[in-house]
């Protein structure tokens, strides 16, 4: 124990020879007026990065909502043998769902605060 505190004490001392102070400071007017300039590229990006979160999200909702009513009613109509494999790729598509909706929802917050900055 007298070792491991000793070692840990040497690595703790090292660290505060090696390490880097730094000021803060705040930004000057005009430092920040060139660093917040938008140029017309940047807003063609912003929409058509908008426009491509919508559709993916629309056609994500669109092919879940399609697959969830496939395989609801195949569920229905399937005999006891079928409803286990049919669970099965439901226990999928939820997973792929969740990670669908995860994701486009992540992005359009993203987005949201991109936007706003």
């Amino acid at each position: 124990m007298k070792k491991f505190i000793t070692i840990l004490s040497i690595i703790v001392l090292i660290m505060l020879c090696f390490s880097n102070y730094v000021l803060a400071d705040s930004i000057t007017g005009s430092m920040k007026n060139k660093w917040n300039k938008e140029n017309q590229d940047t807003r063609i990006m912003k929409t058509m990065g908008g426009k491509i979160l919508n559709i993916v999200q629309i056609v994500g909702v669109a092919v879940a909502v399609i697959m969830l009513s496939v395989l609801g009613i195949k569920y229905m109509f399937a005999s006891t043998n079928d409803k286990a494999t049919i669970k099965e790729k439901l226990m999928a598509y939820v997973i792929g769902a969740f990670i669908l909706f995860g994701i486009s929802t992540a992005i359009g917050i993203i987005k949201l605060f991109v936007d706003s900055w």
